[in-house]
Formats: C-alpha cells, sequence, structure tokens
C-alpha cells in the first residue's frame, strides 16, 4: 500500500473527529499535499488529546460530568473519573504512533509521493488501524458510562419515589393516629359528661329522698302531738267514769 494513501485514509479518519478541519482536508488531499495533511492531522490529534476520544466531544463529557455530578454520589464520580482517565491512556499510545508515523512521512517528504517507502506505509496503516480501533473503543466506554450514568439516574428517581411513598405512608400514619386521638378524646369527654349527669341525677334523688324523709318526719311527729293532747284531755272522763263504777260495785256489795 502506498504510504501517500495511507495518510490520505488517515486523514479522512481524523475528518469524522473534527468536522471543522473537514473542508482543509479535502483541499490538502485535492492537492496532494502530504506535508499539509501531516500538519493537519497533528492540530487534529492536539485538538482530540484536550478535548478526548473520537465519539465523546469536550461539551458532551461535561455534561455528562454535570448529570453524573447531580446524581450520582462521590464514589460514583471518582470511579467514572477513573475510567475516564483510563480511556484516556488506552487511546493516548495509537494517536502518538500515528503521530510518530505521520512526522517520518513528513519528514521523507523530499521527493515526489512514488518515493515513500513500504515501512513508513505500514506504519500509517497500522497507526490508522489503531486508531479507528482506539475510537471504537472510546466510543464504546462513552456509551457504557452513557448507560451507567442512565441507570443511576433511574436508580436515583427509584429512591426519590420510594422516599416519597414513605412520606406519603408516615403522613397517612400520622393523620390516621390523629384522627384516634380525637375520637378517644371525644369518647372520653362523653363518658365524663355522662358521669356528672348521673352524678346530678344522684344527687337530686337523694335531695328528693331527704326531703321526703323530713316532710315523713315532720308528719309523724304532728301526728304524735294530737295523740298525747286527746289522751290527756280523755284521762278526767275515764278517771271519773271508772270511780263511778268503783262507787256503785261498792254500795251494790255493801247492800248484799
Amino acid at each position: 500500500m502506498h504510504a501517500c494513501a495511507a495518510i490520505h485514509a488517515a486523514a479522512a479518519a481524523a475528518s469524522a473527529a473534527a468536522a471543522a478541519a473537514a473542508a482543509a482536508f479535502a483541499a490538502a488531499a485535492a492537492t496532494g499535499d502530504c506535508r499539509r495533511l501531516c500538519c493537519l492531522l497533528l492540530f487534529v490529534l492536539i485538538q482530540i488529546k484536550a478535548e478526548g476520544p473520537p465519539g465523546a466531544p469536550r461539551l458532551f463529557l461535561q455534561q455528562q460530568q454535570q448529570q453524573q455530578q447531580q446524581q450520582q454520589q462521590q464514589q460514583q464520580q471518582q470511579q467514572q473519573q477513573q475510567q475516564q482517565q483510563q480511556q484516556q491512556q488506552q487511546t493516548a499510545g495509537p494517536y502518538m504512533l500515528l503521530l510518530g508515523s505521520l512526522l517520518y512521512a513528513s519528514q521523507t517528504q523530499n521527493k515526489p509521493c512514488t518515493s515513500h517507502t513500504a515501512a513508513a506505509a505500514a506504519a500509517a496503516a497500522a497507526a490508522a488501524a489503531a486508531a479507528a480501533a482506539a475510537g471504537a473503543a472510546a466510543a464504546a466506554g462513552a456509551a457504557a458510562a452513557a448507560a451507567a450514568a442512565g441507570a443511576a439516574a433511574a436508580a436515583a428517581a427509584a429512591k426519590e419515589r420510594e422516599g416519597l411513598k414513605k412520606k406519603q405512608q408516615q403522613q397517612q400514619q400520622q393523620q390516621q393516629q390523629q384522627r384516634e386521638q380525637q375520637q378517644q378524646q371525644q369518647q372520653r369527654e362523653q363518658q365524663q359528661q355522662q358521669q356528672q349527669r348521673e352524678q346530678e341525677q344522684q344527687q337530686q334523688q337523694q335531695q328528693q329522698r331527704e326531703q321526703q324523709r323530713e316532710q315523713q318526719q315532720r308528719s309523724s311527729s304532728s301526728s304524735s302531738k294530737g295523740k298525747r293532747g286527746i289522751k290527756k284531755k280523755m284521762r278526767p272522763s275515764v278517771t271519773f267514769t271508772r270511780s263511778r263504777q268503783s262507787l256503785l260495785l261498792y254500795f251494790i256489795q255493801n247492800r248484799a
């Protein structure tokens, strides 16, 4: 495989990661200027190193990190940062290999493209394949991170729903307890009122009984006083009649 063809293929692959440089890559490829293509690829590699692997732009990563910071705990954030660092370390090697091969190709660009060696072509092809594999792995890692973030968000939402359910249940239990306490208090008040009414009735009945007793005592005392007066009045007459009878008996006995 020709070295220029490998460089052109690598430029086309890199243009997918940097859409802004697509026009410059097209112009350089049309003119066949390999040195310009190498410079553009160097710029793309620097941009990729600053923003992250292909398929995961810096803005998307920042938004994802913000969502993860809001939804996940500190331990999950540390794990995600470690995963991102590992991904960057894994993708740094192929990009550096591609950069070295391209620099070698640019240094040997003293003659037309037909004079490039097969070694440079093989190195560029291997670097391009490694870069493509690294991009696919980075995209898979980003998808896995996004899936993990989605799962974490779903777990957080489930926890929130469970917390709301528990709060509602607690509120319902508190309301039920308050209703039961109010009912018990009403029953106690009703019982106290009933007892007070019964006590008042008993007191009234006692008073009535005492009044009846007093009336009976008064009536009995008045009747006993009247009988005593009648007896006192009738005693002289009774004694008189007895004396007459005794006299009559006395006369009759003496006559006999």
